[in-house]
């Protein structure tokens, strides 16, 4: 099965699977300048293509913007998928990548990019990349690391603490030393030609 049609499967959102293409674009350019020990870069673009994969759990209502016009759709759908994964998005995604029969590769590395921001950074290289590709990338689009944690703290910072951050800044540091070119900025443009790659690979078969 490929990515695609997981996303079929699963009736991903529209603009949720383009979050999740923005961060494996991101995931795919610091693997492309990437100087440490070799990554498995097959792996960590299947994991930032599925690592939210059960996130309609968690949206809010009313359903606004591109999911507005089908609202009534995208709730029942979410009352369908809270009724069988629960309310925790990583739950849920966690039991949907065991469904495609990813638990021990994708599923491993999900699990290890949850250990990243409670400062155990003895996890994969992989899980690494694809944690700091997605704390590059806000609902507009990928922007970088230091404008979404300024977003994630004016969203999330009354509400979710901000523990976070010195993990966060940690990881910024590890990538960065195992990269070679500047990844502190803005990665809009870096990143942008890594759109078409990422749309191609999602058309390939996943192997366990």
């Amino acid at each position: 099965m490929t990515i695609r049609e997981m996303y079929l499967k699963y009736d991903i959102p529209p603009n949720l699977q383009r979050h999740m293409r923005e961060v494996a674009q991101v995931t795919w350019f610091v693997a492309d300048n990437w100087i440490g020990e070799t990554l498995n870069l097959d792996l960590a673009l299947n994991t930032a293509l599925l690592h939210d994969l059960g996130n309609l759990v968690k949206f809010k209502q009313p359903f606004l913007g591109e999911l507005e016009s089908r609202a009534d759709h995208w709730l029942a759908f979410q009352s369908e998928m809270i009724t069988k994964y629960g309310g925790d998005a990583k739950i849920a995604t966690l039991a949907m990548v065991a469904e495609l029969g990813l638990a021990e590769s994708v599923g491993r590395i999900l699990a290890e990019m949850d250990d990243l921001l409670v400062g155990n950074f003895a996890v994969s290289d992989e899980a690494k990349l694809v944690e700091f590709a997605d704390l590059c990338v806000s609902p507009e689009g990928i922007v970088g690391f230091e404008q979404r944690k300024q977003d994630l703290i004016g969203r999330y910072g009354e509400t979710h603490g901000l523990d976070w951050i010195e993990p966060a800044e940690q990881l910024l540091t590890e990538i960065q030393n195992k990269t070679g070119v500047d990844i502190s900025g803005e990665l809009g443009e870096a990143t942008s030609i890594y759109r078409s790659l990422v749309a191609e690979f999602s058309t390939k078969a996943i192997t366990a």
